[in-house]
Order: structure tokens, then C-alpha cells, then sequence
């Protein structure tokens, strides 16, 4: 299992290598064999039926898709990632071999970003043009001429998902455990190279994420509610403030808040027809991957793409599912306060927050990466409750 788990984080740190075919097969491949090896320690709890019912929402969506042949592809491995969640948190030995692995993998991605942005001919001509493929090198090439830092990737956002991870995991750390200065400078050498990437959503979205988590371990530990009252209106004026900075200061913006620089992909747009195709079919959408199928891109906005592609009945099961992992994830952060799941409970609650609030810009649920991991880190947070259910 752990031989397995490292093999998988490689494979996601660097799956842009390789096109979403393969990534689909392999990941596939690998939840079943660990199905099968694992399969004595299959447990059964009730938290299990709410993600059978999100895949439920899938193939029934899938079964009116417009585009069988890409939705298939998705739809299984959607169903593997929810799958590896029902047999990962039932194992408790392969968390510390994922947390090392993904620490070094997701490392490599920000010194490369500082690589690049120290010495972008080298990384450029001598790594980049080999190591991705041309349409890759393009599109990084693209994105650095245009001021942001893809590092050894060919999109700047996966490059900051992968740098995002390094941030949630050291910074969990830090707030865990015994506080070191090298795991400081760390998480600092972190937020620096996510800002390289010049990708906003990311950037708040982790900012957001952190905040979260500072204010649920602070507010498990204090018992003052006045000083909480402080601390939290204090963490919200910060977050409002960091929000008006990313969305109104950074760069040129257009009336409505919305970088220009990436609203290129014309995202008010893109909302707009996806609130014109969901008109068509409110009650149960119009099928799995419709949105790119109907606008030829992604829209940007998991939560108006599921509304769109699986109606307002599929909208409301994965809603419920939203919201029941963020109150199992302060459960969790409050019982496992003092014990030796805190690290566990700090690091899964931080990374969805940093997933779902990630969602309201981008696309994490249908890039094949971003859903592993939030499987993985969902598969941690089930494993830190007492009675593993929501």
C-alpha cells in the first residue's frame, strides 16, 4: 500500500507528462488493484452512501451527456477517486509515506518555479523543451512571456495546486507541531512562488484556506469568546482586504471585478451561457461534460458546471456533500486537538477549504490531478473521525 501511494503521488505531480487518457487508465488501474489486495479491510460506514450517491449523480448525468466518449473517460475516473476514499480511510499506515512524498514531489514544483524565474533560459531551452510536450511548451512559454512562472508545467494553474500542497503541509506542520525557522521559510519560499504564477484564484483560495485554519485551532484552544470574537473579526477584515487587493489592485480589472488578465478564457461569459444552457434542463441538467462540450472550455466554476450538467437534484447532493466535509473537518480539528491526529485532522480540513473555495475560479473536480488529491486528503479526514461518517 505505501509502495502504491508513493507511486501514485509521483504519478500526479507529474501527469501533465502524459494526456488525460492515460492519466484516467492508470489511476483506474491502480484502484482496482488496490481494491483487490485491500478488499479484506473494506469497512461500510454511513458516510460511504453519500459518495455512492455522488457517483450515482455522475452516471445518471453521464447517461444524458451529449459527448459519451469524453464523459465515459471522466466518469470513471471519478468514480476510482471516490472509490480510493472508501478504501483509504480505512488504512491508517500509508498517511505518513503520502504526506513525505507529496512534501519532496509537490517541493520540486517550487524550486523549479524559482529556477525559472532565476534563470529562465536554462529552464526554458535546456529543461522545458524536452520535458513538455509542444503544445505544453507553448502554452508555458505563453504564460512566462506574459509574467507568470508555469516552472516544468504547461499550465500556471497546475503549477500552483501542486505549490498550494507544499504550502497547506508545511504550514500544518508549523501550526501542529514543535515550530521550526527552516519550515517557516519554507512556507514563505511557498507563498512567494505561488505568486509567481500570477494566479489569483489559487492565491486567495490558499490564503483563505490558512486563515480558516489558524481561526479553528485558535478558537478549539480558547475558551475566552470575547478574544475569539477579535481574532475572527480580525481574520475576516483580512481576508476582505487580501480579496480587494487580488480582485481590485493587482491589475487592470474590469467593472465587475474579474481579472483581465484571466478573463481571457472570457469568464463572465462563460457563467452567463451556463446559466442559459441549465435553463434548458433545470431538474437533472444536461449531461456529464456538456459545458465543455456546448462552449468548448470548462467553466471555471465547478459549482454553476455541476448545477448546468446535473440539475438542481445533482446540484443539492453535492451541495450536502460540501458542506458535511467542512463541519466533519471542524469536528474533527476540535476533537483531535490534543491528540496525535491533530496534524491529520489541521492538514485534510485545510486543503478542502483551499479545494472549494479554489472551485468558485476553477476547475479542481474535472482536472483528473486536482480530484486525486482532494480524494486522498478526503480519504485522511474520514480517518481522523471517531466514527468515520458525515
Amino acid at each position: 500500500m505505501s509502495l502504491l501511494i508513493v507511486l501514485l503521488n509521483l504519478f500526479l505531480f507529474f501527469s501533465y507528462m502524459v494526456n488525460n487518457y492515460v492519466t484516467s487508465a492508470v489511476i483506474v488501474l491502480l484502484t482496482i488493484y488496490e481494491l483487490i489486495i485491500c478488499r479484506k479491510q473494506l469497512k461500510f460506514y454511513k458516510s460511504d452512501f453519500v459518495i455512492i450517491s455522488l457517483i450515482i449523480v455522475f452516471l445518471i448525468s453521464f447517461l444524458f451527456s451529449p459527448t459519451k466518449s469524453s464523459a465515459i473517460i471522466y466518469f470513471l475516473l471519478f468514480v476510482a477517486s471516490m472509490l480510493l476514499v472508501i478504501l483509504l480511510k480505512n488504512n491508517k499506515v500509508w498517511h505518513v509515506n503520502f504526506y513525505k512524498s507529496a512534501v519532496f514531489f509537490s517541493g520540486i514544483h517550487v524550486f523549479a518555479t524559482f529556477l525559472q524565474y532565476f534563470f529562465p533560459n536554462f529552464v526554458n531551452n535546456y529543461i522545458n523543451l524536452r520535458l513538455l510536450t509542444p503544445t505544453q511548451y507553448l502554452k508555458n512559454m505563453y504564460i512566462y512571456r506574459a509574467g507568470g512562472y508555469a516552472g516544468i508545467t504547461g499550465q500556471s494553474g497546475a503549477n500552483a495546486v501542486y505549490i498550494s500542497i507544499f504550502i497547506i503541509l508545511i504550514f500544518c506542520m508549523i501550526i501542529s507541531q514543535k515550530i521550526k525557522k527552516k519550515n517557516i521559510i519554507f512556507v514563505l519560499l511557498g507563498l512567494f512562488a505561488l505568486y509567481l504564477t500570477d494566479k489569483s484564484g489559487p492565491t486567495l483560495s490558499i490564503i483563505i484556506a490558512l486563515l480558516f485554519t489558524v481561526y479553528i485551532l485558535i478558537y478549539n484552544k480558547s475558551k475566552d469568546k470575547f478574544k475569539m470574537l477579535i481574532i475572527r473579526n480580525i481574520l475576516f477584515m483580512v481576508t476582505i482586504v487580501v480579496a480587494i487587493y487580488y480582485f481590485f489592485m493587482y491589475k487592470d480589472f474590469n467593472s465587475f471585478g474579474i481579472y483581465i488578465a484571466e478573463s481571457s478564457s472570457g469568464r463572465l461569459g462563460i457563467y452567463s451561457n451556463m446559466i442559459n444552457i441549465f435553463k434548458l434542463h433545470i431538474w437533472f441538467g444536461n449531461g456529464l461534460l456538456s459545458v465543455p462540450y456546448y462552449l468548448n472550455i470548462y467553466g471555471h466554476n465547478i459549482y454553476l458546471q455541476i448545477l448546468c450538467e446535473t440539475g438542481i437534484f445533482g446540484f443539492l447532493v453535492f451541495f450536502y456533500f460540501f458542506v458535511k466535509i467542512i463541519k466533519l473537518g471542524i469536528s474533527n480539528c476540535k476533537l483531535n486537538i490534543n491528540n496525535e491526529k491533530k496534524f491529520n485532522s489541521l492538514v485534510s480540513f485545510c486543503f478542502i477549504i483551499f479545494f472549494e473555495f479554489y472551485g468558485l475560479t476553477g476547475n479542481p473536480i474535472y482536472d483528473g490531478f486536482s480530484l486525486m488529491f482532494f480524494a486522498l486528503f478526503l480519504a485522511i479526514e474520514f480517518n481522523c473521525s471517531i466514527k468515520n461518517e458525515i
